[in-house]
């Protein structure tokens, strides 16, 4: 895997989109924010499953601070 925090993408993406659904009160905006949030987590999420090993039994992906 390359430096980037994927797993931390993938957790906190969906948290960010919640936030800017609550700023952005309209329902139509909502929707926008919610695909775009919903598409950019599996964007994010395809280097997890592109690199998943189903033969190794050790933890993958770690990330520390």
């Amino acid at each position: 895997m390359t430096g980037y925090p994927v797993l931390t993408t993938t957790a906190f993406l969906p948290i960010i989109g919640a936030a800017l659904i609550l700023l952005f009160g309209s329902d139509r905006v909502a929707r926008w924010i919610a695909l775009g949030t919903t598409l950019g987590t599996f964007a994010a999420s395809m280097p997890l499953y592109a690199g998943f090993n189903k033969a190794s039994n050790a933890l993958q992906f770690v990330e520390s601070a």
